[in-house]
């Protein structure tokens, strides 16, 4: 679909392979990169235990990966609950 030697190249419009890489391969990195930042924050509050705004803007980001992403959930319910202290 995106190679120009594909014979299907031509089958779909300039918008279709757009909304298709987006949807397929934008998305997944743009989560993954989340999840890598998030939980790089999350191991940082073990090294500055005194800061507070760590804890509180991984805390932040991780509510709505850890909601919107099945393999953020599983890092959160892993690890990194229980490196910032959440109960429950």
């Amino acid at each position: 679909m995106f190679d120009k030697r594909s014979p299907v190249y031509n089958w779909f419009s300039e918008s279709q392979k757009k909304e298709t890489f987006e949807k397929f391969f934008v998305s997944g990195a743009f989560s993954m990169s989340m999840l890598c930042i998030l939980q790089a924050t999350a191991e940082l509050t073990v090294m500055y235990p005194n800061n507070m705004e760590l804890p509180d803007i991984a805390l932040k980001g991780w509510g709505i990966l850890a909601k919107t992403d099945l393999l953020g959930k599983t890092v959160w319910d892993i690890r990194t609950r229980q490196l910032l202290r959440v109960l429950g």
